[in-house]
């Protein structure tokens, strides 16, 4: 979440600045970043969970250790979820209709990491739909499925990343 804030909030301010915003937007603009955050790094630990065993850098971490369960991991995979689909509703039918970009996004780079280096530009990817999600968040309420034009603002995190 540290990484992606700043740029979350920077796609905010700029949609802000242009179209105006509701002054409950920036929270649940926040509460759909903290939910998407959670659900990228708990997919990415369930996905790997067997690889990270393997590796002693990693073999403590919750799931190889045994610490957590991957039934618990799933449960706190879909409250996650739900958090970024109830933000992504309380915004607007575009935010909601986009909300699955992330999630197909972050259960395919786990799978990146083992085919090759391209995995360093599919997690700027993932980064980069911070921003252009908090732009479609308030760009769509005035100018509906046009405000995804502003996903491309989203290129300096995916470009910064590597």
């Amino acid at each position: 979440m540290l990484f992606s804030l700043p740029f979350v909030l920077i796609g905010f301010v700029l949609a802000d600045k242009e179209f105006g915003s509701a002054q409950t937007d920036i929270v649940w603009i926040l509460v759909a970043a903290i939910g998407a955050r959670g659900l990228a790094l708990s997919l990415n630990r369930i996905i790997d969970r067997d690889i990270d065993a393997e590796n002693p850098r990693t073999a403590t971490r919750h799931l190889p250790s045994g610490t957590m369960s991957v039934q618990t991991a799933w449960i706190l995979s879909g409250g996650f979820l739900l958090m970024l689909l109830v933000a992504a509703w309380m915004l607007n039918v575009v935010a909601l209709q986009m909300a699955w970009l992330p999630v197909l996004v972050f259960v395919i780079y786990p799978y990146t990491k083992r085919i090759s280096w391209i995995c360093h530009f599919w997690v700027g990817l993932c980064l980069a739909l911070a921003p252009a999600g908090a732009w479609v968040a308030i760009a769509a309420d005035t100018h509906g499925w046009a405000a995804i034009t502003g996903m491309l603002d989203g290129r300096t995190e995916f470009l910064w990343y590597p």
